[in-house]
């Protein structure tokens, strides 16, 4: 039995490479909300399973008629700029797609968050709620206001860490556009030590995931996406050993250090990207195809190296 798949943000990167996933099981016909289909690096036309509803998430009370419809729901869509737009698109018209749904008929929707709001206990942290952009603080309200919703309990909330991806066939994000200017960095960074650490996940493995719990579900409402957490150190001993670059000694810059530089250099930090480096270490317990026994080239930094150098 054909199962309909409501999903926003297909345009985007991680949105490219969910639908390649999806689109080649026949037993899905997958609905694309796009505000822009000459976005989409694919051929629409290609697929039989597949509907292009063009529109805003904004008026998403258009669609309905055709939500009433829908089996399972993959929200991605989100606003970054300033104003009232993160807020009107990634918590009012969230919550409206959500409310539109037939409790009767969906049974399970994948919403993505970030995990820029959770603490190292996947707990949202009081401070993205004060101090983040638009973005972040649009996300916070939005997953405090999940619990108010009829379908509450079909909800799984994903919160990716630093996303990699991008080839000829999908759009990159920026962290992967900014790998080569990274590399061209590092023959000096690799002499310096930061005390930090970050979590990483390729938007291919992301894809894996998504349809891994579309095709069996979770038991867990809550997944935050990444590999296991990586030290600064180890980022910068990486892109040193891929591009051959040895390092015979390194420079710690302690956190005074950091702020002295920052203020000689008079360079720009926001309330919550400072709350950020004065944290330092978040290491969530992350979720990726690994973790699902499912193999893949991306659990390392080097194996996405080989994709962008």
């Amino acid at each position: 039995m054909t199962q309909n798949i409501f999903m926003t943000g297909a345009s985007g990167c991680v949105g490219h490479y969910v639908f390649r996933r999806l689109i080649a099981d026949s037993q899905y016909h997958l609905h694309l909300l796009v505000r822009n289909p000459k976005k989409l690096q694919f051929d629409p036309d290609a697929y039989p399973n597949l509907t292009v509803h063009q529109g805003d998430l904004g008026q998403i009370e258009n669609y309905k008629e055709v939500l009433k419809t829908m089996d399972q729901v993959i929200h991605l869509a989100a606003a970054w700029g300033g104003g009232n737009t993160p807020f009107e698109i990634n918590l009012d018209a969230s919550l409206k797609l959500f409310q539109l749904l037939e409790d009767s008929r969906c049974h399970r929707i994948l919403y993505f968050s970030t995990a820029s709001i959770l603490n190292d206990r996947h707990q949202p942290m009081p401070e993205a709620g004060k101090l983040g952009s638009d973005y972040i603080r649009s996300k916070y309200v939005c997953h405090e206001k999940l619990p108010d919703l009829k379908v509450y309990d079909k909800i799984i909330t994903l919160y990716p860490t630093v996303i990699f991806g991008g080839d000829k066939e999908n759009p990159y994000t920026p962290v992967s556009l900014g790998i080569p200017e990274v590399a061209r960095w590092v023959k000096i960074a690799r002499f310096l030590r930061v005390d930090g650490s970050l979590h990483f996940i390729h938007a291919y493995d992301i894809a894996m995931v998504v349809q891994h719990i579309v095709e069996h579900g979770s038991s867990e409402k809550n997944i935050v996406l990444g590999n296991p957490n990586i030290t600064a150190e180890e980022v910068i001993r990486e892109f040193a050993d891929y591009l051959g670059y040895k390092i015979p000694f390194t420079i710690n810059l302690s956190p005074p250090l950091v702020q002295l530089i920052i203020k000689v250099f008079n360079i720009q930090i926001d309330p919550f990207e400072r709350f950020q480096m004065e944290t330092r270490h978040l290491r969530y317990n992350a979720t990726n195809p690994e973790t699902l026994g499912i193999d893949s080239k991306y659990s390392t930094l080097k194996g996405i190296l080989s994709d962008y150098i």
